[in-house]
């Protein structure tokens, strides 16, 4: 029964909530998505190589990829 009430208060608060506040809202994600969208693009298509690492990235990088195979020297899980 109390999730019935909490239910039916969260979908009456929304409600009052979007009623009032749905245009700004709306702009407000329109915004949001619009930032991360370009943001996400941004990163995506950065071009960059791997000589733009440094050896101690690319250790990292490959280390972090290969420890589950047990491969590089002191990952094994005991």
């Amino acid at each position: 029964m109390k999730v019935v009430i909490s239910f039916l208060l969260g979908v009456w608060f929304a409600w009052g909530f979007l009623k009032h506040y749905d245009d700004s809202v709306f702009d407000l994600w329109t915004e949001a998505y619009s930032v991360g969208k370009d943001d996400g693009y941004t990163l995506g298509r950065s071009d960059i190589t791997l000589e733009d690492f440094t050896f101690e990235q690319l250790e990292a990088k490959c280390m972090f990829l290969y420890a589950d195979k047990k491969a590089v020297f002191g990952t094994e899980r005991k």
